[in-house]
């Protein structure tokens, strides 16, 4: 058992060798299945029709037998009558003239041999009770017994007797025995033999050139993909060439799909990174705390290696003056600072985007009306253009062109627009840095700058957030980066009331809830045609300690009754108020609001509730303003949440 198990074992292992070693690919593996396959299917095939071919050669020898034992039946009648060994002796040779024939004997009714010739070779064999043709096969000769009869006539006599006369037409007088040679059946046989083998050669090499090719054929696309498949591997994605219509050639198809997705989306993210190092490179020339004039050459030239353009500049708007100028330039074709441009009526390229505040791209500028006295655009071969107006809260800052001679890529051009925001409110800043290290004197307006700033760095936030959001795809995440822009909103207007306010500290909660409420249908596109908004607000100030949670818990409820209060485009009224009251000595707040919508599910605990928003209303209403948050569901849904009023100190 142990040497069998051994001998398995090394078997086994010789397989695998050789398995690992030559049966590396899926066409060697099928031919190495097939061709043993067609070598067994041809010897199968050329046995079987040896056989067939050497029965059906056994049948027509039968044939032949019976034929010759037929004619010696009638030749042997009138020997074996008459007795006569002469006759007898003559029959004999005639028949065994026969080329097959090899003996030939008389037998009587008792099978008693009449001829007196050599013997027959073998012995008698067992004859059937009725007299037959019988043929017995032997080594090298068929023995064929054929009963000999004669033919007998009735006499005319018996025509008149009335009883019936029985029939004997013929009667037994002796056997004919004929030894039948199998030697052309032998030589035929190894004629079958060699040709058989012959065929199935032939049948096999050329079977198995057909499965090779056919295989070839077959596993060529297989070959294809798996080189492609290696260059996945490589971090390429390659197309491959498949025309066949079956699962090879839809799978081919798939993987070229799938390279083209995977091609495109690795185009798509270096030109988001791209765009993301243009953006961080922009926040590092802003905060790079350089004066104004390096600062815009820098911004320049950041732009430039980016949109390898001809050329980039940077004006900037006088508005005293209602002139601009240029400020900064990068790119091949350097030109000379202009002086001040005034914005004319009949100006065009930057003069047009500062008086319009409208942004133009064209693909064809040096043809375009609108760049009419630029002659340099076609001296230079200038094609692609694009101008921006550097704009902060509708005021004019700036305007930035681009030149080029070529398309700038899609995806830059898309963020442009948001870039040219941060652009804007960067120059902003650096302007108001200016004017602000020049009246360090003035705390007010020192305080101003911290709250412009905060808001200003609040709607780069908003502006990036509107970037991120064009390329979220899905609803869901557009949602969610509209919904913290509308936070992020909030909590600028805060910001912004403040740094507009006369005192710097405290805002003005009906001019806050109003602006607010307004920027919110603006933000969901709803029109107050449809959502009646009234309000009922005393004259309260507040801090901005308790403005911003206020203000954030405000949002939610009204962006809430929004999204979720009028469904499919019905109608509705939301009112908001906020009253003073006095509770034990100390004055405290009450917001309301309320809305006539389809209501909130009864069920719905505010405490347990997955929603952001609702989680923030509650978090801010009992942590940062230590107040109380009721929700009545009686009549539409009605938020009152209570907070006490901050006790106002000068700063």
């Amino acid at each position: 058992m142990n040497s069998v198990s051994s001998l398995r074992q090394k078997v086994r292992g010789l397989v695998r060798r050789f398995v690992s070693r030559y049966l590396t690919t899926f066409r060697r593996k099928a031919v190495s299945v097939a061709i043993p396959g067609l070598v067994l299917a041809s010897v199968v095939y050329t046995v079987d029709a040896m056989r067939t071919e050497q029965a059906i050669m056994k049948n027509e020898i039968i044939k032949r037998a019976e034929v010759v034992a037929e004619l010696a039946s009638q030749i042997a009648v009138l020997p074996l009558i008459s007795k006569n060994t002469a006759l007898i002796q003559d029959a004999v040779t005639w028949l065994e003239r026969v080329s097959e024939v090899s003996h030939v004997a008389f037998y009587n009714t008792g099978m008693k041999s009449v001829t007196a010739l050599k013997d027959f070779p073998g012995g008698l064999h067992q004859l059937p009770t009725r007299p037959q043709m019988t043929i017995f096969e032997n080594d090298d000769f068929f023995d064929v017994y054929a009963p000999v009869y004669e033919e007998k006539t009735k006499e005319d006599i018996g025509l008149f007797v009335e009883q019936d006369v029985k029939d004997e037409s013929k009667e037994l007088v002796g056997w004919v025995r004929i030894a039948f040679s199998k030697s052309q059946m032998k030589a035929a046989r190894v004629k079958i033999i060699v040709r058989g083998l012959i065929i199935a050669v032939i049948f096999t090499l050329g079977s198995s050139f057909v499965v090779y090719r056919l295989f070839f054929l077959a596993t060529r696309p297989l070959t294809v993909l798996s080189v492609a498949a290696q260059s996945v591997r490589n971090g390429k994605y390659p197309e491959v060439s498949v025309n066949s219509e079956d699962e090879i050639g839809r799978l081919a198809g798939e993987f070229n799909r799938m390279s083209t997705a995977i091609n495109e989306r690795e185009e798509m993210l270096v030109r988001r990174m791209r765009i993301a190092q243009l953006s961080a490179d922009m926040g590092i020339v802003f905060t790079g705390g350089e004066p104004l004039p390096k600062m815009m050459k820098r911004c320049a030239e950041v732009l430039n290696s980016h949109a390898m353009a001809e050329l980039v500049i940077l004006w900037l708007y006088d508005k005293d003056a209602r002139a601009i100028s240029q400020y900064a330039c990068a790119g091949r074709l350097m030109v000379r600072e202009c002086p001040g441009m005034p914005l004319l009526p009949e100006g065009t390229g930057a003069k047009l985007i500062a008086r319009e505040k409208r942004a133009i791209v064209t693909t064809d500028a040096a043809n375009d009306e609108r760049f009419l006295g630029l002659e340099w655009l076609k001296e230079n071969e200038i094609r692609f253009y694009a101008g921006y107006p550097l704009i902060v809260e509708s005021q004019l800052i700036g305007v930035l062109e681009i030149f080029s001679q070529k398309t700038l890529d899609e995806t830059l051009v898309n963020a442009l627009g948001p870039l040219s925001d941060q652009i804007a409110v960067g120059l902003e800043r650096k302007i108001i840095e200016g004017q602000i290290m020049n009246s360090l004197s003035e705390k007010e307006l020192l305080l101003r700058e911290v709250h412009h700033r905060v808001k200003n760095n609040m709607q780069v936030i908003s502006s990036l957030l509107s970037l991120q959001s064009e390329k979220a795809g899905e609803q869901k995440y557009i949602e969610m980066f509209n919904d913290s822009k509308d936070r992020i909103r909030s909590m600028s207007l805060v910001h912004e009331k403040l740094y507009r306010s006369a005192d710097l500290d405290r805002i003005d909660i009906k001019d806050y809830i109003g602006s607010l409420a307004k920027a919110l249908f603006d933000s969901h596109s709803v029109s107050t045609g449809r959502i009646s908004l009234t309000t009922d607000i005393e004259n309260i100030a507040l801090d901005i300690d308790t403005a911003i949670p206020f203000g954030l818990i405000l949002n939610e409820l009204i962006s809430n009754s929004l999204k979720h209060a009028f469904p499919e485009g019905r109608e509705g009224e939301i009112r908001i108020s906020v009253r003073r009251t006095t509770v034990n000595g100390a004055a405290e707040c009450i917001l309301s609001v309320r809305d006539n919508g389809i209501g909130i599910p009864a069920d719905l605990d505010i405490q347990k509730v997955r929603s952001l928003g609702l989680q923030l209303v509650t978090s801010l209403a009992e942590h940062q303003l230590q107040g109380q948050i009721e929700l009545d569901r009686t009549t539409g849904t009605v938020f009152r949440i209570r907070f006490r009023e901050s006790v106002h100190r000068k700063r």
